[in-house]
């Protein structure tokens, strides 16, 4: 004689079998766009920590932009972070946070100028300064 416990367990895995595995929506791809106002060549690497993803070192030409897309893990807890030089000026922050940790954009355009680095919406001209460049 099945318990009560087994008996609903097993209607549940049927269940599971029997819903099709794309009726979950996918999560939406985030960007983060960094685009280099320097008069010269900015070094840039990124990471996600708790993804553990490693972007590797970027040369970012005056003029030019880095782009890295991604999908937020399930948790929603996704964090990139990038370390920016630029001679003896440098900085290390967090450029993109999930919704987990209620993320200022969900496609962070990054203008890196040289009094700091000011954020904005993808498809917006970013004028919110975030953060100076330390010494």
């Amino acid at each position: 004689m099945a318990t009560p416990f087994r008996s609903w367990a097993l209607l549940m895995l049927a269940v599971a079998m029997v819903i099709p595995q794309d009726v979950v929506a996918p999560q939406p791809k985030m960007s983060v766009r960094l685009l280099n106002h320097l008069p010269g060549k900015l070094t840039v690497h990124c990471k996600a920590s708790v993804d553990k993803v490693d972007l590797g070192e970027q040369f970012v030409e005056a003029g030019k932009d880095y782009y890295f897309s991604f999908y937020v893990n399930n948790w929603g807890t996704s964090v990139y972070w990038c370390k920016f030089k630029f001679g003896s000026m440098w900085n290390s922050f967090d450029v993109w946070t999930g919704p987990g940790f209620s993320g200022p954009c969900q496609h962070c355009f990054w203008a890196v100028e040289m009094d700091g680095f000011y954020r904005a919406e993808e498809g917006r001209e970013p004028t919110s300064f975030q953060k100076p460049w330390l010494h």
